[in-house]
């Protein structure tokens, strides 16, 4: 399959392939298949995106979060981190003797990460109400520190639009607030947090809190909030997907939405100042008051809000090269609006009746469709289950739809009145880097799954905390009716050929020679993917071409237990093969396999930099060059840690990925 390659350009195309049911019967991209889906204990429910990662010491955490509307800290609100050997395992043996570290995280407990903020005596944040709920999204750990470092999303202002009369309570009750982006520190493994401070906020809402002066009139900004975090370690950066929202203040409800993207550099531990938002091709804006550039619309659509005017549309430059300006046109419960076809036909919409009628003789007409030129995509209008829908589907068959009846508002270009759909391609999706295919791969499923998974295959599992399920999602065999499907790419060696099964190679890390063993001598043997045996996975096997007493010997970690292998600075050596993935394992949630597999990691050869308006062009170009066509290299990296096989004090460990090291730990594979 032909993907954008590049990160920042990659959220402005179409929707991407690893979505669920989208395609038709002729599709030329990748469809997906559900093939299991397994509940697990409601102990690990949560109502925000859980993270699960490999700490130093190689034991498995999984972190769920909960910031309840409690009106007294009665356990419901907290960071909770479970410990075990891996997923499937801590599922399947969950119970009162699980190790679980529960932070009490309610919001008005002296000394929790979130209470009173505007009184802090290190970095104070503003806080009008002292109200603050706060929820981890996503996990990374320090290499410099070793501290864990969360994105954090804080519920805030609670009930702003009454000023006075009301307790903290009161206002809690009511569910309704504004939104910011934080970042967290736990020093001791998950047994307490402490907010940092703010990384990403709304321009408008300089002061973090929504006043009557910054919106006058009906519509206000919701702040940000949907926040989803990924880690390229192939580039170095740290992404925060997440969205902003324009409102009604009576009702609270959305009026429009956008996606939007910020980053930070690694080697930077994720600093506060270093977060930059990507407006317009560039990440210069800053993470505290800069522009927030929408993505993720396939024809890069801004969302355009003026708070003075209630002015909320969709502005940019159609397929077909003109200007075009959605503009949010309300209209009464109940009421009628109009709009244009392609042929400059005017149609009344009749929501009470549900019926189409044309403007101009009042007759009735079913549907309504046609071909937008400057959106490249069918618009139709007709009815739905309950109520009449607007339809709009791409050339690929992928459909978005909007309900105007629900929604009281309805978005029209300024000059043609015709009709436009908000696409949200990428609402509160997961990022991965995918083996297999040597592309980066969105997957949106529903709006609570993990994000924190950084490499992806044919096969891929998804854990909602919001249901307690894991859903094993994948690939469908292409057929002869798609031009274009994921394809397999493989790594290449030193001369720059493809790496084949069937070639002796010799290896080195950095300057060491791989010569583990009597020689230095590998065959890279794929792994077949866990539920597509007709796949290989993009994870290998390091097999020694001499074996021990007849039993072929391949490259792992060594450790007594599963942690031990995972920990930093495990040692490598020779072994016997290891067991692979087992999909029935654990009562069906499934057993990891050892630690004699791989994966190819390339790393770009980008500068690592936050990027503001005076920024040099030519070292805008060097940090801006995210792509995975311009790479300088490559590591090797062990599949259940996440770790890359490094050299220290002569020997051969896991280490941490860094990007600094890159050049110390490449991959070097010569054909022998």
């Amino acid at each position: 399959m032909s993907h954008q390659s590049k990160l920042g350009c990659l959220l402005m195309v179409a929707q991407l392939t690893a979505n669920i049911s989208l395609a038709s019967a002729t599709a030329s991209f990748p469809t997906y298949e559900l093939t299991s889906s397994k509940k697990f204990s409601s102990e690990l429910l949560a109502d925000i995106a859980a993270s699960s990662f490999v700490g130093v010491d190689g034991n498995f955490h999984f972190i769920t979060s909960v910031a309840s509307y409690a009106a007294y800290d009665d356990g419901t609100s907290f960071t909770k981190t479970v410990t075990g050997d891996d997923f499937g395992e801590l599922v399947n043996t969950f119970s009162s003797k699980t190790p679980t570290r529960k932070y009490n995280s309610y919001w008005n407990k002296t000394g929790s990460m979130c209470y009173q903020l505007n009184k802090r005596s290190i970095n104070p944040i503003p806080s009008l109400y002292q109200d603050d709920h706060c929820d981890i999204v996503g996990v990374w750990i320090d290499p410099d520190s070793k501290a864990w470092l969360g994105i954090v999303n804080d519920e805030y202002q609670f009930n702003p639009w009454v000023f006075s009369g009301e307790d903290q309570n009161s206002r809690i009750r009511t569910g309704k607030h504004t939104n910011r982006v934080m970042l967290a520190k736990s020093s001791d493994q998950g047994t307490s947090w402490e907010i940092v401070d703010q990384i990403l906020t709304d321009r408008l809402q300089p002061n973090q809190t929504v006043t009557e002066a910054l919106f006058p009139n009906t519509t206000f900004s919701y702040g940000l909030s949907g926040t989803r975090f990924y880690i390229d370690y192939i580039h170095g950066y740290a992404y925060a997907l997440y969205n902003s929202q324009i409102r009604e203040k009576k009702s609270f409800a959305t009026i429009a939405t956008a996606n939007h993207l910020a980053r930070a550099p690694l080697q930077n531990g994720l600093a506060p100042s270093t977060w930059r938002k990507y407006y317009k091709g560039r990440w210069d804006q800053p993470g505290i008051g800069g522009i927030d550039g929408t993505v993720g619309d396939p024809l890069g659509l801004q969302l355009i809000y003026v708070p003075d005017s209630d002015y909320i549309a969709y502005e940019g430059t159609g397929a077909d090269g003109k200007r075009v300006k959605y503009q949010a046109t309300p209209f009464a419960r109940g009421g009628n609006f109009k709009f244009f076809d392609g042929s400059e036909t005017e149609y009344v919409v009749d929501t009470t009746a549900k019926v189409l009628r044309l403007a101009k003789t009042g007759q009735l007409v079913s549907t309504v469709s046609y071909l937008d030129p400057a959106l490249n995509r069918t618009i139709t209008v007709g009815p739905g289950a309950s109520n009449l829908v607007v339809n709009s589907t791409d050339r690929y068959g992928v459909l978005a739809s909007y309900s105007p009846v629900s929604n009281y508002h309805i978005f029209k270009d300024t000059v043609t009145g015709r009709l436009y759909v908000p696409t949200r391609t990428l609402s509160e999706a997961a990022f991965t880097y995918n083996v297999y295919s040597d592309r980066y791969r969105s997957v949106g499923y529903d709006n609570y799954v993990l994000t924190n998974q950084n490499v992806g295959s044919v096969t891929y599992s998804i854990i909602s905390d919001l249901y307690g399920s894991i859903d094993t999602i994948t690939q469908v065999t292409h057929n002869t009716n798609q031009s274009a499907y994921s394809a397999y790419r493989a790594p290449r060696d030193a001369s720059g050929n493809a790496i084949k099964s069937d070639v002796e190679y010799k290896i080195s890390v950095g300057t060491s020679a791989l010569d583990i063993g009597s020689v230095n001598q590998w065959y890279l043997e794929p792994v077949k993917d866990t539920h597509n045996p007709q796949y290989i996975s993009g994870f290998y096997r390091l097999r020694h071409t001499v074996k021990l007493n007849g039993t072929t010997q391949y490259l792992q970690a060594l450790g007594a237990t599963p942690a031990l292998q995972r920990k930093i600075g495990a040692t490598v050596a020779l072994g016997p093969p290891q067991k692979l993935y087992d999909a029935n394992g654990r009562n069906g949630y499934g057993s990891p396999g050892g630690s004699d597999q791989w994966y190819i990691l390339p790393f770009g050869g980008n500068i690592n930099q936050p990027l503001d308006s005076s920024t040099s062009q030519s070292i805008v170009d060097k940090a801006q060059n995210t792509s995975l066509f311009d790479v300088s290299g490559a590591k090797l990296v062990n599949r259940n840690s996440g770790l890359v096989l490094g050299v220290r004090y002569g020997k051969f460990e896991l280490l941490f990925n860094s990007f600094a090291q890159n050049e110390a730990a490449k991959l070097i594979v010569h054909k022998n």
